[in-house]
């Protein structure tokens, strides 16, 4: 799936055919795919969710409950659930079978711009420009966990397959591991400098391998290059390999298995580059 600036998005299958999603009145800024790849979610500027058939590309239900731009959307591992993030400091948990958000989930300072399920599907964390993660329950939407000391805005989440780790990622380019059992912080690994960036350097996604051993993070350094961090190393800065992309920023990370990292991203050319 493609995200997009503009009020539809898309997808093309592995046989090639691609299938566009119209509908919304805004920019979609969020997209995810239920466990069977039957449908499709979105979150758009129009302050809207939709769900979609993702064979065909039908409208299926229109979800309001926002009062601004929602940044971004996710299935639970169940796919009956999922979650939002928005400018208006919420993040809301809702049911596919309803219009509006079984919970509402307040505390954060500033837009929620990431939401990630745990493995386990009881556990929701959100990401926001107020530095911190929280970690709340879905059955009674407390707060089970504030993860803070980041030194800038939350960029990326991410869940160890394991369910014992969480990876934050700051638009200052540093990544931040938790111990989430402890709620303790276990690695700061210096991102930018990972990638060879210097200055400002925000760290645009994360992903575990699925044996939780190794993360690997994608920066929007001058230096465009994926790293991987071993999480075994006495200090879990040890960096296993740096994969370099050319000119292409990264802006998602998936492992597929502990040797196939997929990176998706927009080419940019470079003049005189000799670029393929």
């Amino acid at each position: 799936f493609v995200r997009s600036c503009r009020r539809r998005f898309s997808c093309r299958s592995r046989g090639g055919e691609g299938v566009e999603f119209v509908g919304h009145q805004g920019p979609v800024y969020g997209v995810d795919v239920d466990a069977a790849d039957q449908f499709a979610i979105s979150s758009s500027q129009d302050t809207t969710v939709r769900l979609w058939r993702a064979s065909g590309g039908k409208a299926l239900v229109e979800y309001r409950g926002h009062s601004a731009p929602v940044w971004d959307v996710a299935f639970s591992p169940t796919s009956y659930y999922f979650a939002t993030g928005s400018h208006d400091r919420m993040a809301c948990i809702w049911t596919t079978d309803r219009p509006k958000p079984v919970r509402i989930l307040a505390g954060h300072f500033a837009d929620v711009e990431h939401v990630k399920w745990h493995p386990n599907g009881s556990l929701l964390a959100t990401g926001s420009c107020d530095k911190t993660v929280r970690l709340w329950q879905l059955n009674t939407a407390n707060q089970a966990r504030l993860f803070v000391g980041h030194g800038s805005g939350v960029s990326a989440v991410a869940f160890s397959p394991n369910g014992r780790l969480c990876a934050v990622g700051e638009e200052g380019g540093a990544v931040v591991v938790w111990d989430i059992a402890e709620s303790r912080r276990l690695h700061t690994l210096d991102s930018g400098a990972g990638h060879g960036g210097a200055g400002w350097c925000k760290v645009t996604s994360l992903a575990f391998s699925p044996d939780s051993a190794t993360l690997f993070s994608a920066t929007n350094c001058a230096a465009q290059a994926i790293t991987s961090w071993d999480m075994h190393s006495a200090k879990g800065e040890e960096q296993a390999k740096v994969f370099q992309t050319k000119a292409t920023p990264v802006v998602q990370l998936e492992c597929l298995t502990e040797a196939l990292v997929l990176a998706a991203g927009v080419f940019t050319a470079v003049p005189g580059a000799g670029n393929p």
